[in-house]
């Protein structure tokens, strides 16, 4: 957090001629994440509309397996397959949208670090890989990388926004390829199955000792077919493993690159700008490149203070008109959430580049006309 604050204070002057959408202009890749219920897939997709409308190629990905993002383009549905939005007028770029499928970015990986057909053909046609997925702690973060890898380096897209998973304690879509790597290198089936593989010896050097127990273990719940899919899956999977740990350093790579910028997505409630400090200092012991924040649903103030309304109060009081009575008390309960929210924004101005707000809408997002409303707060 020190360095943090010290890396801002030293750019003071930079961050007072350049706003946020400025800061954004020459990004590849915008990371928006932040904790639940905040607002991180609507305003990953005004931002995405924002730059179709300056002219740029974009895609919005979605990891969030909820529909939020289709619903708030105005679609039933989206697939992992890049999608055009119709945006209205004659915007000088485009838009597109998916949803991360985690299966098809499964195969993918697959496919492509197979060493030959038989190996591919033998991890495709177990009886265990679709469910090999969930046996793998972080794989949803992970797919999310793999699919942000694979269409970051495609010539299609000027800019991709990434709407990240839900996570409240820790930005753990970061961890992920790290987690993966360690996940298939250190677990059990590791220690009881590649040992043996590498002598090339899958008798009595298997079943013997600590190896025996477990895998009894193993069959005494799901039985012995179970365990020669697993033993036929980790033999064909053990030749990847070189991959996976390749693929997690270049995923690093990228999300540190310059045109790389995260943005933290938050609300004013106080649990949730409690999150965005942990997020900021998290994304600042990564060294990542953080442009900001946008603060959704604000509440907008009536008067420039309490006082303006407690003295109109204090007029209508003396006319005994209920009704007008009744209106300026619901004003001031109003102004009193404004006031807490105006609180709540002051903790993260100077922490971080640059904080927008996005003022709380009377109606739900469901369309693109709403992004647009959306955008031009975050990019005034």
């Amino acid at each position: 957090m020190k360095l943090l604050d010290s890396r801002l204070r030293g750019n003071d002057s930079k961050r007072i001629m350049t706003s946020l959408a400025q800061n954004l202009d020459d990004k590849r890749l915008i990371v928006c994440c932040g904790s639940g219920g905040v607002g991180k897939t609507t305003t990953s997709a005004a931002l995405g509309l924002h730059a179709a409308r300056k002219g740029k190629r974009v895609l919005v990905l979605t990891v969030d397996p909820a529909k939020r993002l289709a619903n708030a383009l105005g679609l039933d549905q989206l697939t992992d397959r890049p999608q055009l939005i119709s945006i209205p007028g004659k915007p000088k770029g485009s838009l597109h949208a998916a949803q991360l499928d985690v299966k098809r970015t499964f195969d993918g990986i697959i496919e492509r670090f197979a060493p030959d057909d038989e190996t591919r053909e033998a991890i495709m046609s177990n009886a265990l890989y679709e469910h090999l997925s969930s046996m793998i702690a972080g794989s949803q973060e992970y797919m999310a990388m793999e699919k942000l890898y694979e269409l970051a380096h495609e010539d299609d897209w000027d800019l991709i926004v990434l709407d990240t998973p839900p996570a409240r304690n820790a930005l753990d879509f970061l961890d992920a390829p790290q987690k993966m790597v360690r996940a298939i290198t250190d677990s059990i089936l590791k220690f009881v199955v590649r040992p043996s593989l590498k002598a090339g010896q899958i008798g009595e050097r298997l079943f013997g000792g600590i190896s025996k127990r477990v895998i009894k273990q193993f069959e005494r719940f799901g039985g012995v077919q179970f365990m020669h899919e697993v033993f036929d899956l980790v033999h064909a999977t053990v030749s990847l493993m070189d991959g996976f740990g390749e693929r997690a350093k270049t995923v690093e790579e990228l999300l540190k690159k310059d045109t790389t910028a995260f943005l933290i997505i938050t609300s004013p409630r106080v649990a949730a700008i409690t999150d965005a400090h942990r997020f900021i200092e998290k994304l600042d012991d990564y060294g990542v490149n953080l442009a900001g924040c946008i603060i959704n649903r604000v509440h907008p103030a009536f008067a420039k203070s309490s006082s303006t309304l407690d003295r109109l109060h204090s007029e209508i009081a003396t006319s005994g008109d209920e009704i007008a009575l009744a209106i300026v008390d619901n004003a001031r309960r109003y102004q009193t959430l404004a006031d807490v929210d105006t609180h709540e924004v002051k903790l993260l101005n100077g922490i971080v580049p640059h904080v927008a707000t996005v003022p709380l809408f009377a109606e739900d997002v469901c369309d693109v006309k709403a992004l647009k409303r959306i955008a031009e707060h975050i990019t005034a």
